[in-house]
Order: C-alpha cells, then sequence, then structure tokens
C-alpha cells in the first residue's frame, strides 16, 4: 500500500529518517507496488510470493499455492499457556480453485507442502523473522524469552543518537514508580529539544526543552487528561541536571504524583488521573523517534545543546 501510494503521489521511499542521513539510513521498503492496476485494473497480478508471520502463526503464498499453520490454541482463549512452535500444524490449500480454503491438500500433495515451507523458512531468515516466538507477553516484553541488557537492572544510561530503542531495549516501564534524569549543558544561545522520550501521542511520555524551559509531558492514554509540567523560568547557560518522576497512588488503578526538578530543586509538580503501563513502545534519547508526544513538537525535535546522558531508574523491588 505505501509503495503504491507513494508512487503514485510521484515520491520515493525516503533514504534517510528523522532528518539524519549519514547516521540512520532507512531500510528499504518491501513488497510490490499495486499502482500498475489504476490504469489496468485487470492486468494479471504482479506479486507472486509472500510471507506472512505473526506470534509463531505463518504462511507461505506462491503461484496461487497457499501453506499456513494452524495455532494449536484458539485466539479468544487468553492465559500464560506456553505454546510450542512444532505443535503448530500446517495446512495447504490451492487459491486457483478453491478461494475460501475448504479443502486441505497437505496430505495429497506432501511435496508441495515441504516446498513452500522451505520457501517459508528462507524469506525468514531474508527478513529477520527469527528468532520466532508463540508467546504474546513476550512480544510485549523481549526479556520474557531471551536475554537482555536490562535484565535485572534497576538504572540504565542512555546517550543521545538517532537510534529508535525498540522494545527490550528500552525499559517497559509499569504503574509501578519510576525516574528519567538527563544531564544537559545549554550554551549561551540556549536551544530546545527532547531529551528523551517513550511513545507517542495516544500513550507516551517525555523530557524536553521548551523555549528554554524544561518540560515534562505526561499521557497515559488518548482518554485521559495529559500532565505538563514546564520550569518558571528558562535555563541558565551552563550544566543542569532535568529530573522528571512518577509515583503512584497508594492505592491501586489510581493515578500518581509527578514531579519535575532542576539541579535538585522541585519546579513543578502535578497528578495525572489515571496511570498506565509504557510496555512494548520505542524510546528515543535527544531526539524524536517517529512519534510526536504532542502536535506542537514534530520528530526529530533534536535537541540544539548538548546532551550528556540519560538514566531511567525503577525501584529497587521491581
Amino acid at each position: 500500500f505505501i509503495l503504491a501510494m507513494a508512487r503514485a503521489a510521484g515520491e520515493v521511499a525516503p533514504l534517510m529518517i528523522t532528518g539524519v542521513v549519514k547516521l540512520a539510513p532507512q531500510m528499504p521498503l518491501d513488497g510490490v507496488s499495486f499502482a500498475y492496476t489504476f490504469d489496468h485494473p485487470t492486468a494479471p497480478s504482479r506479486r507472486t510470493e509472500q510471507y506472512f508471520e505473526m506470534l509463531g502463526n505463518r504462511a507461505y503464498y506462491k503461484d496461487g499455492w497457499w501453506a499456513n499453520t494452524v495455532p494449536p490454541r484458539p485466539s479468544w482463549v487468553r492465559g500464560p499457556l506456553p505454546i510450542k512452535l512444532q505443535d503448530f500444524q500446517w495446512q495447504l490449500y490451492n487459491l486457483n480453485d478453491d478461494f475460501s480454503q475448504s479443502v486441505d491438500l497437505s496430505k495429497k500433495y506432501p511435496e508441495k507442502l515441504a516446498e513452500l515451507k522451505a520457501d517459508f523458512d528462507k524469506a525468514a531468515r531474508k527478513n529477520n523473522v527469527y528468532p520466532m516466538q508463540a508467546n504474546f507477553m513476550a512480544a510485549l516484553n523481549a526479556t520474557v524469552i531471551r536475554p537482555s541488557i536490562l535484565e535485572g537492572r534497576k538504572s540504565v544510561t542512555y546517550y543521545p543518537g538517532p537510534t529508535r530503542y525498540v522494545p527490550g531495549s528500552f525499559p517497559a516501564l509499569g504503574t509501578y514508580g519510576w525516574s528519567a534524569t538527563a544531564v544537559i549543558d545549554v550554551s549561551p544561545e540556549g536551544g530546545d529539544g527532547t531529551l528523551v522520550a517513550q511513545g507517542g501521542w495516544p500513550m507516551g511520555w517525555g523530557l524536553f526543552v521548551i523555549d528554554g524551559k524544561p518540560s515534562f509531558i505526561f499521557r497515559p492514554s488518548e482518554h485521559d487528561p495529559e500532565v505538563r509540567l514546564t520550569g518558571n523560568a528558562p535555563l541558565t547557560p551552563g550544566r543542569h541536571v532535568i529530573e522528571g518522576a512518577f509515583a503512584p497512588d497508594p492505592k491501586p488503578g489510581l493515578g500518581g504524583a509527578l514531579m519535575l526538578s532542576v539541579d535538585g530543586q522541585p519546579v513543578g509538580s502535578g497528578h495525572a488521573t489515571r496511570r498506565w503501563s509504557f510496555m512494548a513502545l520505542p524510546g528515543s534519547v535527544g531526539i524524536l523517534g517517529d512519534r510526536a508526544i504532542d502536535d506542537a513538537h514534530q520528530p526529530p525535535f533534536a535537541y540544539q545543546g548538548k546532551l550528556d546522558h540519560v538514566t531511567i531508574t525503577v525501584p529497587s523491588d521491581k
């Protein structure tokens, strides 16, 4: 879809992300554009092969043949029961004659099924599908099933750059207390931008410098009111420590207290009416990733001063 719309508009896929060419080259867009059907709606399909995978359920299409697995547990059954990839059963269909997939041909044509399974494996290796897993919670938090640099850590320090930290490499901040501390050096000319951010406008948080002042934005969800804490005065030139902190209310399920401080002195406080987990949300340091926390400041919104590092800390019992 993206390829077709871009080419119909006369655009090409970007070679960079967030405006940083040499540090963050964009991956090429895979797939086959269907823009040719705009002028020739009856033209034969140019898409002859395609792989699919989600939470261990996988399939491969090739020249009208379709091989797919069947999850051993219905999607409406919830719970932590583990699912093994080898428990997924394969089926085979000829979509040229059986578009509704009513006749399983896996036993009649085992060689065709083996061919498509091998094609899926080749495509999966090419497109970084492995290691594959069927654990939904592991998809949200990679530390559930595989080693992580975050495992067992109560604080982690990041340095500025164009990296978009995916789940498993950025703290999955929960409904417990946490803090984010940025060490910066403000130039005489000042400068605005992102210190650290996670998530986006539907749900996220971030530490920023806006109009020369420190700002802590907390968006628990798109349905709950945003909390924005801002210092009273612009930051003076020199080194400063900016901290945003969240402390949950004693009663579970409610909100929590928010605090913004500069050099150890509180400059703003507020209260979130509800708290949510920021699990499985990407993070970025010194620059906004692919999402804005608020409409007024769009990516890349890179910090114009010098950001030394950002440290995120969670309670010792979490």
